[in-house]
């Protein structure tokens, strides 16, 4: 269980770093501009992995210095009321942790921005480094 929730978190990361911000079913972006920057909002369950997703978020935002990663840590028990208030509500974070007894929930009523041309045009992010039973779950 935890090399699942640790592949799910890659393909996060990978899926950050590969898509800059979310954007809603009308194609317009739901990342806040504050101070002259995007702001992404960046949803997790675990705060152990909090550390090395800041130190991934930090080398990003060195980057790009237009873009603010905040990262928002919500216990497994509340993770998923937070989700669905927010699917509800149409306020999802930008980016977030998906486990797979959730993804046909959220990928089927289009919340989720699809990366296959951001993974198409990226050198870095490629589907082929994750595990192939990852690749049909999420895909």
């Amino acid at each position: 269980m935890k090399k699942v929730r640790f592949y799910a978190g890659i393909l996060a990361t990978a899926a950050l770093l590969a898509a800059c911000s979310g954007s809603n079913s009308s194609g317009s972006s739901s990342s806040s501009k504050a101070s002259g920057k995007t702001e992404i909002s960046y949803a997790i369950w675990d705060s152990g992995q909090e550390p090395g997703i800041r130190q991934i978020a930090d080398k990003f935002e060195e980057k790009n210095p237009d873009i603010k990663i905040n990262i928002q840590v919500v216990d497994w028990d509340n993770y998923w009321t937070m989700l669905e208030a927010g699917a509800t509500g149409g306020s999802l974070p930008d980016t977030f942790w998906m486990h797979s007894n959730e993804i046909y929930r959220y990928g089927s009523n289009e919340m989720l921005l699809p990366l296959d041309d951001y993974l198409a045009k990226s050198k870095e992010a490629k589907l082929e480094n994750f595990p192939d039973g990852l690749n049909e779950i999420y895909n």
